[in-house]
């Protein structure tokens, strides 16, 4: 996989700005591609192996849609309207699945994170992408 700074800029790139979103849905997406096994999800026969099931229609989906190459069209990719910032990421192949939850503190903790910064959108940029994933994220195995 591309180190998260190619994934964040060409995501953000693809979306039309860089935002808080971008870096968590990045983030998010490397997170959940390591965790099922698939380190180049956007190419085959990779891509073939991959659903991904988003839970908010924000800037964090289209960076997990950017970075696992998943698609709506390509009935790879799943929109849950939860309202929650999360992604369950599957692996058809091994039945590895995982969902990510973008934790309700890393708002908060954005500031220990980033604690020169005064501006609250880039104190979030620059914390979340500090933030260790324990802190950023919940992660839980499931089953689907």
């Amino acid at each position: 996989m591309e180190s998260f700074e190619v994934l964040l800029e060409s995501s953000a790139n693809a979306h039309g700005h860089l935002c808080p979103g971008q870096v968590v849905g990045v983030r998010m997406a490397m997170l959940g591609c390591d965790l099922i096994g698939l380190d180049r999800p956007s190419e085959m026969p990779q891509i073939k192996k991959l659903i991904v099931y988003v839970e908010i229609d924000r800037c964090a989906a289209d960076a997990i849609a950017y970075v696992t190459g998943a698609k709506l069209g390509r009935r790879s990719l799943k929109f849950m309207d939860y309202g929650i910032m999360a992604a369950t990421f599957v692996n058809l192949e091994s039945r590895a699945a995982y969902r990510i939850v973008s934790t309700e503190s890393s708002r908060d903790l954005a500031a220990v994170y980033a604690p020169k910064i005064d501006d609250p959108r880039q104190q979030q940029l620059e914390g979340y992408m500090r933030m260790p994933d324990d802190a950023l994220f919940d992660i839980q195995t499931v089953q689907l």
